[in-house]
């Protein structure tokens, strides 16, 4: 923590860092900023530091460090101060000028939607001097040597919110028909669907397409000739390559009623495990080569893009791009399979 944001009662002095008044603060003081919704959130709070103060002729004074929520967006009305350490009168302050202080917390907090959390440090005090008629009142009270951490935790939940998007058989009966110039020219038991004539619900039925616009609400304004909508774009290949690195799927040509249609489906289904062919005489002179080409050291598979993941559980995301070293270490050669799509 580089900063314990300073809060001044009874004066208007400012201090090194954000500051701000008795019942409101500034963005600066923040280091939990307007939440969008009500949150629960668990805090725990270390913090270690070397209190000082150069105080004269007080005739009163109380020292705190105060969590803070405020509410109201970004006019910062306190709501809820909670003291994390307390020093209550000008004695005390000044009887632990230089002394070093560890003072912690772990406590559970709501905060509602527009309220925003702050860590003070904060000085009441009244400038009477004890002597009458002689100006030399003043205090100060300073924090250094400051170390310690703040974490933040939250069980979150949000409302399920609806998007358009596109099914992977609709997608792919669009592209054929646009690269075929034929309609009805796609087939597909894999990503076939009951509600559009299957018998049953292929494996990939479900997988969806989505736009970066269409996710976030946007939708085309026709009377807006500088409108920077953009509709969802792709290609045939692009969508192949995409499809075969999520699900290992092949793409074939086939005769169906006299007419070729476009068939994809699992790799699988194009390996055909039947004998074909019976040779009456057994083979002599069978040469075998090696297909060095086949041979990779490393292995780069997943999404061409993608999110960041820093915790240890982002070792097995799999929306992301991978990179795996296989035991070939002779060559330097990598295999690649990423899809061009961002998957969520």
């Amino acid at each position: 923590m580089n900063n314990v944001h300073a809060i001044l009662e009874s004066s208007e002095i400012s201090q090194e860092g954000s500051s701000g008044g008795t019942y409101n603060g500034t963005t600066g003081m923040m280091f939990f900023l307007t939440s969008d919704k009500r949150r629960h959130l668990k805090i725990n709070l270390s913090l270690n530091f070397k209190f000082t103060t150069n105080t004269v002729d007080v005739d009163w004074s109380h020292y705190q460090i105060n969590l803070t929520r405020y509410a109201d967006g970004t006019n910062y009305s306190v709501v809820e101060r909670i003291n994390i350490f307390d020093l209550p009168n000008t004695s005390e302050i000044v009887n632990n000028n230089g002394q070093l202080f560890t003072v912690s917390l772990d406590t559970m907090i709501t905060v509602q939607k527009n309220e925003s959390l702050a860590l003070e440090s904060r000085l009441a005090y009244d400038l009477h001097n004890v002597h009458a008629g002689q100006e030399t009142a003043k205090i100060e009270c300073k924090l250094s040597q400051i170390s310690g951490h703040l974490t933040i935790e939250e069980d979150s939940f949000h409302e399920a919110t609806e998007t358009k998007a596109i099914l992977a058989h609709e997608m792919a009966e669009r592209l054929t028909s646009i690269t075929t110039n034929n309609n009805n020219s796609f087939y597909s038991d894999f990503l076939g669907r009951t509600d559009i004539g299957y018998s049953s619900d292929g494996e990939a039925a479900l997988t969806a397409f989505s736009h970066g616009f269409w996710i976030r609400n946007f939708t085309k304004d026709e009377s807006d000739e500088e409108d920077r909508f953009k509709p969802l774009t792709t290609s045939f290949r692009d969508f192949v390559e995409s499809m075969s690195t999520v699900w290992n799927i092949g793409v074939g040509i086939e005769k169906s009623a006299h007419k070729e249609i476009v068939r994809l489906e699992e790799l699988s289904y194009f390996y055909n495990r039947n004998t074909t062919i019976r040779l009456p005489n057994q083979v002599k002179k069978v040469k075998r080569s090696i297909a060095n080409e086949k041979y990779y050291s490393s292995l780069e598979i997943g999404f061409n893009e993608g999110g960041e993941y820093e915790e240890a559980c982002g070792l097995d995301e799999y929306n992301v791009k991978s990179t795996f070293t296989t035991s070939i270490n002779r060559i330097k050669k990598s295999y690649t399979k990423l899809s061009k799509y961002k998957a969520f």
